[in-house]
C-alpha cells in the first residue's frame, strides 16, 4: 500500500516538474518563433454554420470521434472527450453543412495566464476531410478569443498524422509533455496578435461562414499537467 501511494506521488511529482518546464520553455520560445498566420485558410473555408455545442450535440460529438479514433486518437482518451465536453471547462464549437454537425473543438484560457490558450479535441467527420472544414473549425476557435493584449499564446498537443495542419498555420513545436496516466504527447504553440486574430475574424467573414465570435466567451479553466 505504502509502495503504491509512493508510485502515485512520484508521478504527480514528474507531472508538475515537467509543466513547469514546459512553461518556462514556452515562455522563452515565445516571441522568436510561432507566429499564427490564418492565411492558408484564406481560401479553403467553406460556408458553412458554426454554433456552440448544447447537451443535444453530445451523441453526434461521440459518433465524430469514434468515427475519427482509428487514426487520429489513441486507445483511452474517449472517457476524457466525454467528460471534457460535458463540463464548462472550455467553449465548444460545432459546425454544421446542411443541418449536420460535422465537426467540433473546444478552447479555453489559462486561469493563471489570460494571455495564454489552449485547442482540445478538433475534429471533423471522416468524409470531411481535405474540404476546409477543419481550417474553418480552427478560425472559429481562434476569432472566439477576446482581442490579444498584445498577444495570446495558444498551445495544443497532437499525435504525428494531424502536425502538419497546424503547422501550416505557424505551430511549432515546444515538448513533449508527460500526461497523468504516462502517456506522452507533442506540445505545439503559436502566437497569436492582434493582426492575425483580426484576419481569422475577417477570413470567415469573407467566406460567408455564419458565426458572430462576439456573441460567444471563452472560460478560463487550468491546463493539464
Amino acid at each position: 500500500m505504502m509502495m503504491k501511494k509512493f508510485k502515485k506521488l512520484l508521478v504527480q511529482w514528474r507531472c508538475f516538474v515537467l509543466s513547469s518546464r514546459t512553461r518556462l520553455r514556452m515562455k522563452r520560445l515565445f516571441g522568436r518563433s510561432g507566429r499564427f498566420d490564418p492565411s492558408p485558410a484564406a481560401e479553403r473555408v467553406p460556408a458553412t454554420v458554426v454554433r456552440v455545442i448544447a447537451a443535444g450535440d453530445y451523441d453526434s460529438c461521440i459518433d465524430i470521434y469514434k468515427d475519427n479514433k482509428a487514426k487520429f486518437f489513441p486507445d483511452g482518451y474517449l472517457k476524457d472527450f466525454e467528460q471534457d465536453l460535458s463540463s464548462d471547462a472550455c467553449l465548444w464549437l460545432g459546425l454544421e453543412d446542411d443541418g449536420d454537425l460535422i465537426a467540433v473543438g473546444g478552447i479555453h484560457l489559462d486561469t493563471k495566464d489570460t494571455g495564454a490558450a489552449a485547442l482540445a479535441f478538433g475534429m471533423v467527420r471522416p468524409e470531411k476531410h481535405g474540404m476546409g472544414y477543419g481550417s474553418a473549425l480552427l478560425l472559429a476557435r481562434i476569432a472566439s478569443l477576446p482581442r490579444p493584449d498584445p498577444v495570446i499564446r495558444i498551445v495544443m498537443s497532437s499525435l504525428e498524422e494531424t502536425v502538419g495542419f497546424y503547422k501550416r498555420f505557424g505551430f511549432v513545436f515546444v515538448t513533449r509533455v508527460l500526461m497523468k496516466d504516462g502517456r506522452e504527447l507533442d506540445s505545439y504553440y503559436a502566437k497569436i496578435t492582434r493582426s492575425s486574430w483580426h484576419a481569422a475574424r475577417a477570413i470567415l467573414k469573407s467566406r460567408q461562414v455564419v458565426f458572430d465570435p462576439d456573441a460567444v466567451s471563452v472560460p478560463n479553466s487550468p491546463f493539464p499537467a
